[in-house]
C-alpha cells in the first residue's frame, strides 16, 4: 500500500512541477498580450484623439493587477513630477516592478525603449517608437509561443519519465 500511495505522489509531483511551469510560460505570454495592447491603444489615442499620456495612463485599464500597479506607479511619480524627464519615471517605474511584471530579458529590452514610445519629443516621433515596440513585442510573442510548444514536448515525456525513473529507484 506504501509502494502504491509513494508511486502516486511522485507522479502527482512531477505532474505538479510540469503544470506549474506551463503556467508561468502562459502568464508570461499573457502579460505580452497586455503590452500589445497598451501600445494599440496608446497609438491610437494618440494619433485619433491626441491625448496626452498622464490622462491617457490615468484612464487605461488592463487585466493584470501588476501592470495596473506599474502604470498607476508611473501616474503618481508624473503628477507629483518625482523626476526631471518622464523616461527616467518609466525606467525607475520599470525597475520596481520587474519581478511583478514576468518580463525576461528581450521583453525587458523592449519596455525600457518603449520609454521613447511615451515620452517622445514629437507625436510623430512617438507613434513611431511605438509602432516599433509594439511589432517587437510581437514577434517576441510569437517566439515565446512557438519555444514553449518545442520546450513542451520535451518536457513533459521527460517529465514523466523522470518519475517513472524515480519510481523504479525508490520503490
Amino acid at each position: 500500500m506504501a509502494r502504491i500511495f509513494g508511486t502516486v505522489l511522485i507522479l502527482a509531483g512531477c505532474a505538479g512541477f510540469l503544470y506549474k511551469w506551463a503556467e508561468g510560460e502562459k502568464a508570461r505570454q499573457r502579460m505580452a498580450g497586455e503590452w500589445i495592447r497598451l501600445f494599440v491603444r496608446w497609438g491610437y489615442a494618440l494619433e485619433q484623439e491626441h491625448v496626452r499620456l498622464y490622462d491617457f495612463l490615468s484612464f487605461y485599464e488592463t487585466a493584470d493587477a501588476s501592470m495596473q500597479a506599474f502604470l498607476d506607479e508611473v501616474c503618481v511619480c508624473m503628477r507629483n513630477h518625482q523626476n526631471p524627464s518622464g523616461q527616467k519615471i518609466w525606467q525607475d517605474c520599470l525597475q520596481k516592478h520587474k519581478r511583478e511584471l514576468q518580463i525576461g530579458q528581450e521583453g525587458w529590452e523592449i519596455l525600457t525603449s518603449a520609454a521613447g514610445a511615451f515620452y517622445g519629443e514629437s507625436s510623430a516621433e512617438n507613434l513611431r517608437c511605438n509602432e516599433i515596440c509594439r511589432k517587437r513585442m510581437e514577434k517576441f510573442l510569437a517566439e515565446s509561443r512557438l519555444e514553449f510548444l518545442k520546450k513542451q514536448r520535451v518536457y513533459l515525456p521527460v517529465g514523466m519519465l523522470t518519475g517513472v525513473v524515480m519510481i523504479i529507484l525508490l520503490v
